[in-house]
């Protein structure tokens, strides 16, 4: 369930930067009330070779200065020029 809708986001803004919280908020509706960022977290991290194999998802994490920053990105636009960062 967390793969799809992270696929579906992905799918309409082609790329995104921020943090579990902030990926959470936006996928609210799509996941399981009670999960938490941390949740999130460990299973997009546990899950980042089946998100980019079967559902074309590109998925990085960088360390921001205060917290980690979490890069899903639709694999077709990772190296196109024509796509838009809408971060």
């Amino acid at each position: 369930m967390v793969l799809e809708a992270v696929r579906m986001f992905i799918s309409d803004c082609h790329e995104w930067h921020g943090t579990a919280t902030e990926l959470l908020e936006i996928l609210r509706d799509s996941l399981e009330p009670d999960t938490k960022p941390n949740t999130l977290s460990r299973r997009l991290n546990a899950s980042a070779s089946k998100l980019e194999q079967d559902y074309g998802v590109n998925y990085r994490t960088s360390r921001g200065h205060k917290n980690k920053i979490i890069h899903p990105a639709d694999l077709a636009c990772v190296d196109a020029s024509d796509c838009v960062d809408v971060s």
